[in-house]
């Protein structure tokens, strides 16, 4: 009965954390609050549907923890080197919220940091415990990102929304002022977005689709299971269809690299050698495909012409919190830049006029240091270097997936502010922070994370 029981209870963790996993791409919220002038998620209160899922998925988990021998799980937590750069890092995040000049909103944005990080442990134990298994959720990342990837290819023909509001897609069309689009000669179009609030996250979140595809790709060596090779081909086909149509160039570079690496690992790999080689045939035939067929679109996107403004802005942001650096080196309050910023009349000094372009700086790392300090920046830097260096294995197909899940975050970290201030982004990274915590390869067997 105690067993029946038990499974019982695994079967409801487990399901629960794959709906809170489908959920990550779904921006379904309900307004609470807002600081700033408009009701934007940089500066308010939003509740949302993932966060329901995600606070019942960590109740249900620290309760687990309760009737088991929790002593011996806090014991090895805190014997953790990762773990405890970790939350020196956290303790700098709490200081900034003292620092900020709304500290209302950064004690907010703390307690997300804090569920983000309770959820990067939980995923962690779920693995550990065997509780989850990674194919079962990249197979539930790879069919999200299809949904995504149909969506976007829909919005793309229809110059507009779908009407899919309830799970949280914006409703714009293509002349909707200030929505992301491109202009080539005399036309106008839409940058697909799927149900995310903008198409460079919707990019990331493709990219993630296709690390999992690939995976499941290569995991599939028995000669029986070459019939899923199919659906999972298909799949690929549309998640790098939907790429093309985000438009999203940082999108399109990360998407090579991280494949271009991790075919470059699998050919190297003798375990994996033959199946990477028909996978590598697959992807330049997609890819192929969709160059000669969408060239028009794809060479004037991929082009970065002298005054680009979302280029130069990104290097304007950079300025700004450099600047914020500078004059405040234990950081203005984590969520705090953008009111600060404005506050101090940043934007205005450095040419930017328009209140619709006053934005985040776009460098998740110069916008950390510059909400919750130099110090806290150096802890999270060296709690990412130590959590790969402790986690790589370079000869595990799961370790090398768990770790590029990991670098599409912190790439796209480098010129988009989405990982750090809004609530997918968030979760896509501290997710793939989880899984790579949760790795079975440790350096020390008896740690729990």
């Amino acid at each position: 009965m105690k067993w029946f029981l038990s499974l019982n209870h695994n079967r409801i963790l487990g399901l629960l954390f794959l709906f809170f996993l489908i959920s990550v791409p779904f921006g379904t919220k309900k307004f609470i609050y807002s600081f700033g002038p408009q009701p934007t998620e940089l500066t308010s209160i939003f509740l949302y549907g993932s966060d329901i899922l995600l606070i019942l998925f960590l109740i249900v988990i620290l309760n687990t923890k309760i009737y088991e021998n929790t002593k011996e799980w806090f014991s090895c937590i805190r014997n953790n080197l990762v773990f405890s750069i970790l939350l020196v890092f956290l303790v700098f995040a709490f200081v900034s919220v003292f620092l900020a000049p709304c500290k209302v909103l950064a004690l907010y944005q703390f307690i997300r940091l804090v569920l983000l990080f309770l959820m990067a442990i939980a995923v962690a134990d779920l693995l550990k415990q065997g509780l989850v298994k990674f194919h079962h959720l990249a197979a539930a990342i790879a069919a999200s990102s299809v949904f995504q990837a149909i969506a976007a290819i829909f919005q793309f023909k229809f110059f507009r929304s779908l009407g899919l509001w309830f799970l949280g897609e914006p409703v714009v069309g293509v002349f909707t002022q200030n929505v992301a689009r491109l202009r080539i000669d005399d036309l106008t179009f839409l940058r697909s977005f799927g149900t995310l609030p903008h198409a460079n996250i919707l990019a990331a979140f493709l990219v993630l689709g296709l690390l999992s595809f690939y995976y499941l790709y290569l995991r599939n060596t028995n000669k029986y299971e070459y019939t899923k090779k199919i659906p999972l081909t298909v799949g690929m086909f549309f998640v790098w269809l939907a790429l093309i149509f985000t438009f999203s160039r940082s999108g399109w570079i990360v998407a090579v690299v991280t494949t271009l690496l991790f075919l470059g690992w699998g050919l190297w790999n003798k375990t994996y050698c033959k199946q990477t080689a028909s996978l590598s045939v697959i992807v330049i035939v997609i890819g192929c495909l969709l160059l000669v067929n969408f060239y028009w679109l794809i060479l004037p996107r991929a082009q970065f012409p002298t005054g680009d403004v979302s280029v130069s802005y990104r290097m304007i942001y950079n300025q700004i919190g450099l600047e914020i650096i500078k004059e405040n080196p234990f950081g203005v309050g984590i969520g705090n830049q953008l009111l600060y910023a404005v506050n101090n009349n940043l934007y205005q000094q450095f040419g930017i006029i328009r209140q619709i372009d006053w934005q985040p700086i776009h460098n998740i790392y110069i916008l950390i240091a510059s909400e919750i300090g130099i110090l806290g920046f150096l802890a999270f830097l060296v709690f990412l270097f130590k959590l790969v260096i402790s986690r790589w294995k370079f000869y595990d197909l799961e370790s090398v997936i768990y770790c590029l899940l990991l670098v599409t975050s912190l790439l796209f970290g480098l010129v988009d502010h989405f990982p750090w201030t809004l609530q997918s982004g968030r979760l896509m990274l501290w997710l793939a922070i989880g899984l790579v915590l949760g790795s079975k390869f440790l350096n020390n067997k008896s740690e729990i994370i």
